[in-house]
């Protein structure tokens, strides 16, 4: 499957984040330098966007407002998380938390302790998620996008953060000077938009300067190895 770089930061850096970026993600809950404000998701008109609550109710999220629920420390957990996911299932909308191995752990052990509708114990298998590791290398990551994962399907894997990798280099600057997080992502999930049939010249245009610019960032993750 086609993979694609997604960032995500809060709302006050989202001008940070690459104006080509082919998939993004934003917070809809949270104070007002994290929430992403309508003329924030505009600038990304034509990536792929995933809109994250983190609130420890997820009421977003329960709503349909919100694409994924994060489950890490100081937003959701993964208890609260199995609870909205079987409303969000009984409407036939789809699921996805965010977290760590550890946190998905957890919510997949709160999704196999629910029961409901006669369903068969397994019911919420394939579920999407969204695993956070930055332990990984953008390589592992990439092996893990599409595969299951403790029940769930991975769509997105998170491998880098400012903190994790301060030096990797984005347009603009590195991941500690934007204040960006990294992730490598199923293009299919969330997908951009289509192209607008009056901009038909602009996908092979832009199918080019993908690949060149995969080729730039091969050679500088080579070159800052060997540093």
């Amino acid at each position: 499957m086609p993979i694609v770089t997604m960032y995500d930061t809060i709302g006050r850096d989202s001008m940070r984040i690459p104006a080509g970026a082919e998939k993004v993600a934003g917070y809809v809950t949270g104070s007002p330098d994290i929430i992403w404000t309508t003329s924030d998701w505009e600038k990304f008109a034509r990536a792929g966007r995933v809109r994250i609550d983190q609130s420890p109710d997820g009421a977003l999220y329960q709503n349909g407002h919100a694409d994924v629920h994060d489950i890490e420390r100081l937003a959701g957990t993964p208890e609260k998380f199995a609870g909205l996911a079987v409303r969000r299932h009984a409407r036939g909308w789809p699921n996805c938390p965010y977290g760590s191995t550890v946190a998905l752990q957890a919510a997949a052990a709160a999704l196999d302790a629910i029961h409901y509708d006669n369903a068969p114990p397994g019911w919420w298998h394939g579920m999407d998620a969204w695993l956070a590791n930055p332990d990984l290398s953008i390589a592992e990551a990439d092996a893990l996008v599409g595969k299951p994962y403790l029940g769930f399907i991975l769509r997105a894997v998170q491998w880098a953060t400012p903190r994790s990798n301060p030096n990797t280099g984005v347009i603009g600057g590195t991941l500690a000077s934007l204040n960006l997080d990294l992730s490598v992502a199923d293009s299919t999930w969330f997908p951009a938009p289509p192209v607008p049939p009056e901009l038909g010249w602009l996908q092979p245009v832009l199918t080019t300067a993908r690949a060149l610019k995969d080729d730039i960032d091969g050679l500088i993750m080579a070159l800052e190895a060997h540093q």
